[in-house]
């Protein structure tokens, strides 16, 4: 059933659990630090505009890829460490599915079982 998604979030990864279901992992491949000539940055720009705007189109696009991932569902628990959680809930909104947020929690590093787990156990209680 596609109806609740927990999504557990970080910069790094992501895992989609469907209705408590083992999670699935997406990794946003995000590199710690770019390199570029020093010739680039002078045509393109200054260093720190040119890597603030590879990051965040490189985020948006992980986002993207996650969103597409939960399209069917009705429901989502987002959860997770830092920002990435406030940021992927932007990117819903941006793409209109914010509507479909159920929650947001702050979560530190969890095990798959423990994504499903709390996915399976947020939804069931507010079924309740």
């Amino acid at each position: 059933m596609k109806g609740t998604v927990g999504v557990w979030i970080d910069h790094k990864q992501a895992f989609i659990s469907f209705a408590g279901q083992q999670p699935q992992r997406v990794e946003s491949a995000m590199e710690s630090r770019h390199r570029y000539s020093g010739r680039a940055l002078e045509e393109n720009g200054s260093a720190d505009n040119q890597l603030d705007r590879q990051y965040y189109t490189h985020l948006n696009n992980y986002y993207d890829r996650v969103i597409s991932l939960i399209a069917g569902a009705e429901s989502i628990l987002i959860f997770g460490p830092g920002e990435a959680k406030t940021e992927f809930k932007s990117r819903l909104q941006h793409h209109k599915r914010g509507d479909h947020i159920a929650k947001i929690e702050t979560a530190g590093k969890m095990t798959p079982g423990q994504i499903a787990a709390k996915t399976r156990d947020y939804f069931k209680l507010s079924v309740d």
